[in-house]
């Protein structure tokens, strides 16, 4: 079989060009060209190995087909990323275009609704609080004061909720430039209203569980002081009861957390309760033995004991006065800033 003289390729018998580099295979006469040197016919011969060409390099134009294929995934990213851009510019303006949005008049209206149903809440504290507090004026039954803190923590918690919701409704308010300041000084409020509230929330409950700790215990004193037991049974019946009245009521008061700033007066008042411990022991020895001189330290430690329990108690009573007024004085700073937004 021959072969191409050029590229090694086998070729017909017949052929005048080779099908592979495309050689002429015979000269004009007709007569075959010899094969690649070192070749014989029958014997395929080794391709021809080309030198390098050197020089720079052509790039290749890609085909039609992959110019399509690139589109396919090219041109939906381009635009998803266009319409998210879109969509971010719009959100941006409307969000900058927000607070301009809002004029004075709509402002002043929206905040002075929010305000004035706060402003109602407080009001009744207020009303609430004077009237409370001059029923408790010279009282001495605990059960008395234990329901009026009870109801007390019952008003402060209607207004915290109050105050909350005018504070969420005006921190989603974008006021206009003329009333930023008045706004800030309205979120300030609201702020120092939250606190505040929450405190006193904290000291009436604690106050309320001091007392009903102690119910019961005052009148059963009273009766060792003023005498009220008629027979020695009755005596030793009453001196059990308060013995029993004394451990459960230590064992209340100790469970009872105070709220910040007061754990100086929880201590002392932890104190001054348990020395009502000596007393009772001489009162027990004083009517087992008869034993007059008892009798009389017990009287005296009893006197102590209520004298330290009556001081205890002003200091509680002076700081429900200072809880009152600061109540009070937000009240008042409430219907200052409602002067300053109706003169907007």
């Amino acid at each position: 079989m021959p072969f191409c003289p050029h590229c090694g390729r086998e070729v017909g018998e017949e052929a005048t060009y080779c099908a592979r580099c495309g050689s002429r295979l015979r000269e004009a006469g007709g007569e075959r060209m010899p094969s690649v040197a070192g070749g014989t016919e029958g014997e395929p011969r080794a391709e021809a190995t080309l030198p390098p060409v050197e020089g720079p390099r052509v790039p290749v134009a890609p085909s039609p087909a992959f110019k399509v294929a690139r589109r396919r995934w090219v041109y939906p990213v381009v635009g998803g990323m266009v319409i998210l851009l879109a969509a971010v510019a719009v959100l941006l303006a409307l969000f900058l275009a927000g607070g301009r949005g809002m004029s004075l008049q709509e402002y002043k209206e929206r905040a002075g609704n929010l305000h004035g149903e706060a402003g109602e809440s407080l009001s009744e504290l207020g009303l609430e609080m004077e009237e409370i507090a001059g029923s408790l004026s010279g009282s001495e039954d605990p059960e008395q004061i234990e329901d009026a803190l009870a109801e007390m923590e019952g008003l402060l918690d209607e207004c915290l909720a109050a105050v909350r919701e005018a504070r969420n409704g005006l921190q989603g308010m974008r006021p206009p430039k003329e009333a930023g300041s008045l706004h800030r000084e309205f979120l300030d409020f609201y702020g120092e209203c939250e606190l505040a509230f929450a405190e006193a929330g904290l000291f009436f409950t604690y106050s309320r569980e001091l007392i009903s700790a102690m119910v019961g215990g005052y009148a059963k004193l009273t009766r060792f002081l003023t005498g009220d037991m008629a027979t020695e049974e009755d005596i030793y019946r009453a001196m059990g009861a308060l013995e029993e009245y004394y451990s459960d009521s230590l064992k209340e008061l100790q469970a009872v957390q105070p709220p910040r700033g007061l754990e100086d007066f929880h201590r002392r008042f932890l104190e001054t309760w348990n020395g009502i411990s000596p007393v009772i022991a001489d009162l027990r020895m004083a009517l087992a033995n008869q034993d007059p001189a008892k009798l009389a330290s017990a009287e005296s430690g009893l006197e102590r004991w209520q004298s330290g329990m009556s001081l205890l108690a002003g200091e509680l009573e002076s700081r429900f006065d200072e809880v009152s007024d600061e109540l009070m004085n937000l009240g008042e700073k409430g219907a200052d800033l409602e002067g300053e937004l109706m003169a907007l």
